[in-house]
């Protein structure tokens, strides 16, 4: 839609004040199919019992007791599997029970897999995107020699796709939602100052923002699981679900990743048209910021057969399980990210002259010259490693024995 905007004795249409509207919208909706194939422990294997556990080729698969073991010949340690494949409920840990509730129940199966594996299917899921794209502008004439603008435009794209089949709830694991945000402001000055002479200055300022969660995890508890309030207020916060990686089933929860961009920018040149030149010399001046707020795993743990398995130091397609591991509390890495949030900046500068020489009717020139110059980045607080020196001595030297330190040629 555009047009002119006319009020009584203030902007009319022969006034020597106008202002003329303009503005456009787009509103984008898109569902993607990507049926889900995901895999959840067994109802029975979430007591503990791995009767029924078997790999690809149909074997049984034991699940070996990793305390109790014993020494062979060669003074290695030997695990002994669980009686009846079953792990004792009272080895099963607080919090893998209480973890639980959030894992999706099995409702099928997948031909050519493991016991417990390609369980848990969706054919009919399909991703959600939505997009809008918004422009705006109003453009003023004052009298013949000046004209003005602003123009304001803003778009979304907001993906809503699950990975795991935990669809917006928690314990997703899916881009929910990612989100691309863009937003710019321009105002934009010409003015004729003379048949020959033009000034034109312009003012900008753009964002875009850059969100990938799942909202379904954020301002989780995480004492309901059994953690203790000691261990969580030492997190970061906010409070959200964690990461939890079982090997060969299906993660839950997902990382928080933010990033924001501002750029300032202001333009402004002067055009002369002198005989058979017309010259135009300006700067073109920026400044950005780049802002990373991710929060990585506030708390992540990962399990493998490792513990379970009848040698830890090799793995055998009949011996050990991620869920059981799980079950019985035992991690084989986690740890918890706390972030900087590092704010960066820099400026850019640009200034030019360039001479647009019509030499005969058929023949012009265009000649430049332009600098570009940008500048080295810095952190708003000043934590960047930058400019090290190698040959500098250690505060903490002096405190260091003598018998502690080596030397090496």
């Amino acid at each position: 839609f555009d047009g002119p905007v006319l009020l009584p004795k203030i902007l009319k249409k022969d006034g020597p004040v106008k202002l003329f509207y303009l503005g456009s919208f787009e509103n984008y909706r898109e569902k993607t199919p990507g049926g889900l194939v995901n895999s959840y422990a067994e109802p029975e294997m979430r007591t503990g019992d791995f009767s029924k556990l078997t790999n690809p080729a149909g074997a049984p698969v034991l699940i070996y007791d990793p305390i109790g073991a014993t020494p062979d010949a060669a003074d290695n340690p030997v695990r002994l599997p669980f009686p009846g494949n079953r792990i004792p409920a009272n080895r099963i840990v607080p919090f893998a029970t209480n973890l639980m509730k959030f894992m999706p129940a099995p409702n099928g199966t997948t031909p050519g897999l493991g016991y417990s594996r390609g369980n848990h299917l969706l054919p009919q899921y399909s991703a959600n995107d939505k997009y809008y794209n918004l422009i705006l502008k109003f453009d003023w004439n004052f009298g013949d020699k000046h004209r003005a603008f602003v123009r304001h435009g803003s778009n979304d794209r907001t993906e809503d796709r699950a990975v795991n089949g935990i669809d917006n709830k928690v314990g997703t694991d899916g881009q929910q939602p990612f989100q691309r945000i863009n937003d710019a402001y321009v105002v934009d000055w010409v003015s004729t100052l003379s048949p020959t002479l033009i000034f034109n200055i312009r003012g900008s300022y753009g964002r875009f923002i850059e969100k990938g969660f799942g909202r379904a995890n954020e301002g989780f508890d995480l004492t309901s699981l059994g953690f203790s309030s000691a261990l969580v207020s030492r997190l970061p916060s906010p409070a959200y679900f964690g990461v939890w990686n079982i090997g060969g089933y299906s993660n839950l929860g997902r990382t928080q990743s933010n990033n924001f961009s501002n750029t300032y920018s202001m333009a402004s040149s002067i055009t002369k048209i002198y005989g058979t030149h017309s010259m135009k010399t300006g700067i073109d001046l920026r400044r950005t910021h780049y802002l990373t707020q991710n929060t990585g795993n506030i708390l992540n743990l990962s399990f493998n057969a490792d513990w379970t398995r009848r040698d830890w130091r090799q793995a055998e397609a009949t011996a050990g399980d991620g869920f059981a591991s799980f079950l019985l509390g035992l991690p084989t890495g986690g740890g918890s990210n706390f972030p900087l949030y590092p704010f960066f900046r820099q400026w850019y500068f640009a200034p030019y002259f360039q001479d647009d020489w019509k030499v005969t009717r058929k023949l012009t020139l265009n000649l430049g010259l332009r600098w570009d110059a940008n500048m080295a980045p810095d952190e708003k607080w000043n934590r960047l490693n930058r400019g090290f020196d190698r040959g500098a001595t250690s505060p903490i030297a002096a405190l260091i024995p003598a018998s502690f330190k080596q030397t090496t040629p």
